[in-house]
């Protein structure tokens, strides 16, 4: 009997142990940079949206994704030069060639 609590005992520990240098050999992961505040974030997005170059848009994230003050500036950007486009295309079809 006297061992099998020894035995439980050692195997808590030894798991203990494990988690201990598993934990500071991989740690919680890289540390990400801060991102800027607010307003440097989506001045940065809307001039990548300006230059064409919608792989440089990035946003902050918080507990539930992305902050939405951020994402929402970006789709109104976007939903503006879209209808910039259409008005474009409505014009140029309606003109007769």
């Amino acid at each position: 009997m006297l061992s099998w609590i020894v035995l439980i005992v050692l195997m808590g520990l030894f798991g203990v142990v494990f988690f201990a240098i598993f934990a500071s050999v991989f740690g919680r992961g890289e540390q990400v940079p801060p991102m800027d505040n607010t307003v440097n974030v989506n001045a940065a997005n809307l001039a990548a949206i300006k230059d064409n170059n919608l792989d440089e848009i990035k946003f902050a994230t918080v507990l539930r994704g992305y902050r939405q003050d951020q994402v929402d500036v970006v789709i109104d950007a976007l939903l503006t030069e879209i209808a910039q486009l259409r008005k474009q295309v409505a014009e140029i079809n309606s003109t007769p060639q």
